[in-house]
């Protein structure tokens, strides 16, 4: 059965997981949760269990109760609800689509032994092309929203749709120019803009990051 695109669209809260003293990766009590903003109830918050994840991120998951607005789990950073791999870091196989992408590395059209196929590498790549502002249906106005997010020119992102829509595309070409903009990206707090760029697109719903010091840095062209 499908997710409704309202479910996946909720607001979640995101954090590190770090050994505690038994070595088991666990988050910080959130102060609030997800839900705060919904209304000026104080958020009380406590620990209710530990859940298994079918898909990623390879260890379990603390959901937490807040006795104001209900149920809710925390996220490792990259990761969202519902989602089946991480956006950047361990396990980004979203960016791997795009990696293997630009490398000329087709992904196969069917899926054997829970391999991902061809037309999810091409999902997400045109997820990709969205998040760094380069898909050719974007508006204007939208370009220039993600240029202010990320914090790169709106002509660098002008030129890669016009290279996009030029085409041809099959060949890696709209791969290979999500990852030269992401190169041109400051990697510390890329994590946080590229979330909250895709909840401005409507992929996923409003990230809460809760990240304690500093904000973390992701090399995005590893290979």
């Amino acid at each position: 059965m499908g997710v409704a695109r309202g479910e996946a669209q909720r607001s979640f809260l995101s954090a590190r997981y770090l050994p505690d003293a038994d070595g088991r990766l666990t988050p910080e009590r959130p102060s609030r949760c997800p839900r705060a903003s919904d209304d000026d109830l104080v958020c009380f918050v406590v620990v209710k269990e530990w859940c298994e994840r079918e898909c990623g991120p390879g260890h379990a998951l603390l959901a937490y109760r807040c006795y104001a607005h209900g149920g809710f789990r925390v996220y490792p950073l990259g990761w969202r609800r519902y989602s089946r791999a991480s956006l950047l870091g361990d396990g980004d196989a979203h960016l791997a689509a795009v990696r293997d992408g630009a490398a000329g590395c087709a992904w196969p059209e069917s899926a054997h032994h829970g391999q991902t196929t061809r037309r999810t590498q091409r999902r997400w790549t045109a997820m990709w092309s969205r998040l760094v502002g380069v898909d050719p249906a974007l508006s204007d106005d939208a370009r220039l929203r993600a240029a202010l997010m990320l914090g790169i020119d709106t002509l660098t992102l002008h030129g890669g749709a016009n290279q996009i829509r030029a085409g041809p595309t099959s060949k890696g070409g709209r791969a290979l120019i999500i990852l030269s903009i992401l190169r041109h990206l400051h990697p510390v707090g890329l994590l946080h803009r590229l979330l909250r760029r895709g909840f401005e697109c409507r992929e996923w719903g409003m990230p809460i990051i809760d990240v304690r010091g500093e904000a973390p840095l992701f090399n995005i062209t590893k290979s």
